[in-house]
């Protein structure tokens, strides 16, 4: 079987916040800005802001809590897209990235060795860049859970997959919110990758 590996590029500008979030403007060769300006960004600034988040995540002793706003809403053709394939609305909801879902994934899934034996290839701190792509170009997207509401223990996920060099699998958290003035989140879970076979 012959797989086709599809290769996209992408680049970011995080905007830096005093209370240590970083919000993402836009991704270039995805989409162009709200008022139709073409985004214009640097590899080197996607790359060191990243690398900053990573690194706090596991240089973090007082165990605080850092979010990266990868967008503060999705943009109505993918809340479409995501709805047709899930019957989730995610209208008006900010997608978001934590340090402990970086190093919950890390931990899970970034052993090559322990992958390997799954099929899978452990991720790196360069995988996490791929989000914004993976997240607005996916191929695949569907709803998943755990445990149930009448148990008070239910936990939704919207998994997105996207075939890249290799397959990955990006969940991300459905968190819904009921006070007045609190915004739902989609939230990073975890992430993986399928090792393609190419014959």
């Amino acid at each position: 079987m012959f797989v086709k590996a599809f290769f996209c590029f992408t680049n970011a500008i995080y905007k830096s916040h005093s209370d240590g979030r970083f919000v993402a403007l836009g991704f270039n060769l995805i989409y162009k800005m709200k008022y139709g300006q073409p985004a214009q960004y640097k590899m080197q600034n996607i790359e060191t802001e990243i690398r900053d988040f990573f690194q706090f995540a596991f240089n973090n002793p007082q165990n605080e809590q850092r979010i990266v706003t990868v967008f503060e809403t999705l943009e109505e053709n993918l809340i479409e897209k995501i709805k047709l394939a899930t019957d989730i609305d995610l209208t008006g909801f900010a997608v978001e990235m934590d340090n402990y879902g970086i190093k919950h994934a890390i931990e899970g899934h970034g052993n090559d060795e322990r992958e390997s034996k799954r099929g899978q290839i452990g991720i790196t701190i360069s995988d996490f860049e791929r989000t914004p792509l993976i997240l607005q170009a996916f191929d695949t997207v569907r709803y998943d859970f755990r445990g149930a509401a009448e148990k008070h223990n239910l936990r939704e996920s919207i998994v997105f997959e996207k075939c890249i060099d290799n397959q990955y699998i990006i969940a991300m958290e459905l968190r819904r919110v009921t006070k007045k003035g609190k915004q739902n989140r989609l939230v990073f879970q975890t992430m993986y990758i399928k090792k393609l076979s190419i014959s």
